[in-house]
């Protein structure tokens, strides 16, 4: 009997090696695919970012994540290597808190200077910073404010009356709902063109047929056309529909 199992167990040997030597090869092929496709990946955001800088490929390209961080971080280096600063938003540091409080301790709290005169910005400044409009002048800030207060009393308003909140998609592959000319968008994922919305008609429409009879929205719509001071291509309603 013990010579009978001995080549049994030897092949069994035999079998588990080859199968182990196999899962090696496999695993080696793995990688080197997967390093093979990270360098591709690379010389291809590669390829991208100099195509940009020659101004080749300037319509919007799909990339994945790795592809945009690449593009980025290339981006930044070269500004590096040029002189320039890739991070503007962040202040450079030219004083040191010690300096500081030695240079300025002796200012009392309420002390002006009355022999240099400040200005703020004038009109037009204002109002393509509006930030700044903001700072100056309390009867703008009174505006958010009062709009606010608008918005939550139609909303406990028609809340009261039973109506149910909804919120419909902005974006939609059908444009419809009102008649007017649509914002255009493109989806990355799904690959195709689709609508800003122009009014929520048509999904509060769906939803009364499925039963909610008392439907309300708040929210922003967009319409492709002119501007003037009753018309913006973007602009919020009230829309509510009751079976």
């Amino acid at each position: 009997m013990l010579h009978e199992d001995k080549p049994l167990s030897n092949k069994r040997s035999e079998l588990k090696r080859s199968l182990k030597a196999e899962k090696k090869v496999a695993e080696k092929e793995a990688k080197q695919k997967e390093l093979s496709e990270k360098q591709l990946s690379q010389a291809a955001a590669a390829a991208t970012y100099h195509a940009s800088e020659n101004g080749v490929g300037s319509e919007e390209e799909s990339l994945d994540p790795n592809q945009y961080y690449e593009i980025c971080s290339q981006a930044v280096h070269q500004l590096k290597v040029n002189g320039e600063d890739p991070y503007p938003q962040k202040f450079h540091v030219d004083i040191s808190l010690t300096h500081f409080i030695q240079e300025y301790s002796h200012l009392q709290p309420g002390d002006h200077l009355t022999d240099i005169t400040l200005k703020m910005a004038d009109k037009e400044t204002r109002y393509h910073q509006r930030y700044l409009d903001l700072i100056l002048n309390d009867f703008v800030r009174q505006k958010f404010s009062i709009r606010s207060k608008i918005i939550t009393y139609m909303r406990s308003f028609l809340d009261e009356l039973g109506f149910l909140e909804t919120e419909t998609p902005m974006m939609n592959i059908v444009p419809g709902g009102a008649v007017a000319k649509p914002f255009i968008t493109y989806h990355n994922e799904l690959d195709m063109n689709l609508y800003m919305k122009i009014a929520p008609e048509r999904y509060h429409k769906m939803l009364v047929v499925g039963g909610i009879d008392q439907v309300y929205e708040i929210g922003c719509q967009f319409q492709n056309e002119g501007i003037d001071l009753t018309h913006k291509p973007e602009f919020t309603t009230c829309e509510f529909y009751v079976a």
